[in-house]
């Protein structure tokens, strides 16, 4: 699979969008990334057809796929499956949209995904609110300071901060002082970033 895209074999991109649907994780993986480097963008069609497939990893990969091809014509499509019953499959939406057209993925259709039960879900849509500057979701973001996940605390705390709500200074410095295996030394750093910033 690899080689198909290094050697740039276009003529087998529509055998690469089948390798999609691969009971293997690493063959679909392979294959997105090959598509992404040929610039298939004339499989754009066969892969949005499998945003229906019946199994979510294929969906998810399907959505990456599309994103990497930067297929915006799709983007409807992608935010349907924000309502995907799995979490992976919505998490792979939501990395779409900032990649593709984050200004589709209104406040309005994000506010509610900051309850949704998968922490990266969770997590990603904080990130696009911040991406989009969306003011209006401060109040919800803040909710997530009591988040049960660590690392969504951690986020929401950073996200507030890059918004420039200096009221969330004393929950960065409890980023800066927690043994969560959760928060890594990446999010310790943009916490210090963040206040100083502030």
């Amino acid at each position: 699979v690899r080689i198909l895209g290094e050697r740039g074999v276009r003529e087998k991109a529509h055998d690469l969008v089948r390798m999609l649907q691969d009971k293997d994780a690493r063959v679909r993986d392979e294959a997105a990334d090959s598509l992404r480097k040929l610039k298939a963008r004339e499989e754009i069609p066969p892969i949005a057809a499998l945003l229906n497939h019946a199994r979510p990893e294929v969906r998810g990969v399907a959505v990456r796929t599309l994103a990497w091809l930067g297929a915006e014509e799709r983007t409807p499509e992608i935010l349907r499956l924000l309502e995907d019953e799995q979490g992976e499959v919505r998490e792979e939406a939501l990395e779409a949209l900032q990649f593709l057209k984050p200004k589709a993925a209104t406040p309005e259709i994000l506010i509610p995904l900051l309850k949704d039960p998968d922490s990266d879900v969770r997590k990603k849509t904080v990130r696009l609110l911040e991406k989009l500057k969306a003011q209006e979701a401060i109040p919800a973001i803040w909710e997530l300071l009591g988040d049960e996940d660590s690392s969504v605390r951690a986020t929401a705390a950073l996200s507030l901060g890059r918004m420039g709500d200096r009221e969330v200074v004393p929950d960065l410095m409890e980023i800066l002082t927690q043994k969560s295996p959760d928060v890594d030394e990446d999010i310790r750093r943009s916490a210090i970033e963040v206040i100083e910033e502030l």
